[in-house]
């Protein structure tokens, strides 16, 4: 068997021999990460970083902020009723192990859940320890997930889930399917 030869120096074509910049699809960004990280340009988890700035994340982020409120809010009901609250160091320990309990799907919202715990960690701590102290507007009320997350700035006004989206969506082409028919029988 014979080795391959190393590539060498990298070499820019020509301007004339280069296409205009255009969006690439998700399997061009795909193909060339991985290429990237098979040539060493990049590190593999770097390669498939995710956009933070992508539409699809900001919403991933909204629906992140939502689980994580969702299951802090579970804990702290229990706590409520077994009359116990959390010292401040475990609060900051169960805020921070919020990416990895079972309720949080794995995927995009996963990766979501990491720029929620990088933005918003001390602040959810801070939020989530007012449900417990006497004297603030939110002594022992339950948490609303959206609510809490539009507050800290993970989600606008009116966000919508990506699972209301996607039904949305889905509804809207089945109405439209179901209009062309009963045009068609006419």
């Amino acid at each position: 068997r014979k080795a391959c030869p190393s590539p060498g120096p990298r070499q820019t074509p020509p301007p004339a021999m280069t296409r205009p910049a255009a969006r690439p699809s998700f399997l061009a960004a795909v193909a060339t990460a991985l290429a990237a990280a098979i040539l060493g340009l990049l590190p593999v988890a770097q390669a498939f970083a995710p956009d933070r700035n992508s539409w699809t994340m900001k919403v991933s982020i909204c629906d992140a902020c939502g689980y994580v409120m969702a299951g802090l809010g579970r804990d702290l009901k229990y706590m409520y009723e077994a009359r116990k609250k959390w010292l401040i160091k475990d609060l900051r320990e169960r805020v921070s192990f919020s990416c990895e309990t079972p309720h949080m799907p794995g995927g995009v919202l996963k990766d979501a859940c990491k720029f929620v715990m990088m933005d918003y960690s001390e602040a959810i701590a801070r939020g989530v320890e007012r449900h417990w102290t006497k004297g603030t507007e939110e002594f022992e009320e339950d948490i609303v997930p959206l609510e809490f997350c539009e507050n800290l700035g993970a989600c606008k006004e009116g966000h919508q889930t990506i699972n209301y989206q996607m039904n949305y969506e889905s509804k809207k082409q089945d109405d439209l399917k179901e209009e062309k028919e009963e045009k068609e029988e006419k």
